[in-house]
C-alpha cells in the first residue's frame, strides 16, 4: 500500500469497510494500523556561480547538500573524475568526511579543494561528479 502525499510518518489508524456487491446488507469492518516509513532523499544544491581559483593557487569551495526526505539520515559522499585537466587536482578536502548526517531542512556544506597549475590559462575549468547516497536506502542517490 502506498501512502498519500500528506500521510504522517509513523503508525496511522485506518478503517477498512468491505461491502458485498451481491448482498449490500453484508458489511465487514476492520480496523488497521499501517506504519508509514520516512523517505531519505539527498539533494545537491547547485551553486549559482562557478567557483573561481587563479592559476598557481589552491582554493576551497563549498557545495550544499540537503535531505528532502522526512527523517534524518547519514549519506555517503563520493567523487569521481569528469573533466580534470593535466596538472589540476579537484576533489573533497582532506578534512571533509565522506559520511555525513543531514537533518531534513538543514543543508550541510561539503568542502572541496582545487589546485590549479601556475601555467594554466585563466579561463579553463575542470569538474568532477559528486554522488550523494542514502545509507538507509541506497537506491536514493543524487549526482551533480
Amino acid at each position: 500500500m502506498k501512502p498519500g502525499a500528506n500521510s504522517t510518518v509513523g503508525a496511522n489508524p485506518y478503517q477498512l469497510q468491505v461491502t458485498s456487491v451481491n448482498e449490500p446488507s453484508i458489511i465487514e469492518v476492520k480496523y488497521l494500523q499501517i506504519t508509514v516509513v520516512p523517505s531519505f532523499i539527498p539533494s545537491i544544491i547547485t551553486p549559482s556561480q562557478t567557483a573561481l581559483c587563479a592559476p598557481g593557487s589552491t582554493c576551497e569551495f563549498f557545495i550544499e547538500v540537503e535531505n528532502i526526505g522526512e527523517a534524518s539520515d547519514t549519506f555517503t559522499l563520493s567523487v569521481s573524475e569528469f573533466s580534470v585537466l593535466d596538472g589540476w587536482t579537484l576533489g573533497l578536502a582532506w578534512d571533509q568526511a565522506t559520511s555525513i548526517s543531514i537533518t531534513p531542512g538543514v543543508p550541510e556544506e561539503i568542502k572541496f579543494v582545487v589546485s590549479v597549475p601556475a601555467d594554466a590559462d585563466p579561463d579553463l575549468t575542470c569538474s568532477v561528479w559528486l554522488d550523494v547516497t542514502s545509507n538507509t536506502d541506497s537506491s536514493k542517490i543524487d549526482s551533480a
